[in-house]
C-alpha cells in the first residue's frame, strides 16, 4: 500500500487539480490553456514518467550482462544496490518514459489534442527521473552486503558491510522524492 501511495497518490491529486482548473474539459498543454492547467498536467506527466521509468529500469536492469556501476562514483557494485546503473537499465528507463508519452499522445488523438512533443518530454522525464532516483538511492538510501545471506540488504545490521548510502529514506520515500523532483522539472518544461 505504501508503494501504491507513493507512486499513485501524488499524480492522482495533480490530475484532479488539473481537471478542476480546466473545468473538467481536457485541453492541450501550453498555448491558450491556463498556465495552472499546463503546470499541473505537466507535473502529472513528469511524475508518471519517472515512476514508470524507474520500475522498468529496476526490472529490466537486473538482466544486464554488464556489472552495474554506482551513479555517484562509477565503481562496480552488486546487482540490487541502490543507485546502481547499467546501460540496459538506463535504456529501459528511457523506454518507460517513452511509453508514457506514447500513451498520452495516443489517448489524446481521438480528442484532437495530440501533442507529439509530449513523447520527447515524457521520454526525457523518464530518463531524468530514473537518474534522480538512482542519485537519491545511492546517497539517501542504505545498501549493504550480507556475506552470510549472500545478498544486498536495505538496512544496516550485524554482518552487513555498507556499500553506499545512509539509512535516511526507504525505497518508497526515494520514489516519492525523485518523482516529485521530476514532476517539478517537467512541469516547468511544459510551461
Amino acid at each position: 500500500w505504501r508503494q501504491v501511495g507513493c507512486n499513485g497518490a501524488v499524480p492522482t491529486v495533480l490530475a484532479l487539480a488539473a481537471a478542476a482548473v480546466s473545468g473538467g474539459v481536457p485541453g492541450a498543454l501550453g498555448g491558450g490553456a491556463p498556465r495552472a492547467y499546463t503546470a499541473l498536467a505537466g507535473a502529472t506527466l513528469g511524475y508518471l514518467s519517472c515512476c514508470c521509468a524507474d520500475t522498468w529500469a529496476s526490472e529490466v536492469g537486473v538482466l544486464s550482462k554488464s556489472v552495474p556501476r554506482l551513479i555517484t562514483t562509477l565503481q562496480p557494485v552488486r546487482r540490487g544496490t541502490n543507485g546502481g546503473v547499467s546501460a540496459l537499465g538506463l535504456g529501459a528507463s528511457l523506454a518507460g518514459g517513452l511509453f508514457i508519452g506514447l500513451c498520452v499522445v495516443g489517448l489524446s488523438l481521438p480528442l484532437g489534442l495530440a501533442q507529439p512533443a509530449l513523447i520527447v518530454i515524457c521520454a526525457a522525464g523518464g530518463l531524468l527521473g530514473s537518474l534522480v532516483d538512482s542519485l537519491c538511492g545511492a546517497t539517501l538510501q542504505y545498501s549493504g552486503y550480507s556475506w552470510e545471506l549472500e545478498k544486498v540488504m536495505q538496512r544496516p545490521g550485524d554482518g552487513v558491510a555498507r556499500i553506499s548510502g545512509r539509512p535516511l529514506l526507504d525505497n518508497n520515500q526515494v520514489n516519492l522524492l525523485s518523482a516529485s523532483i521530476t514532476a517539478s522539472i517537467i512541469s516547468a518544461a511544459c510551461l
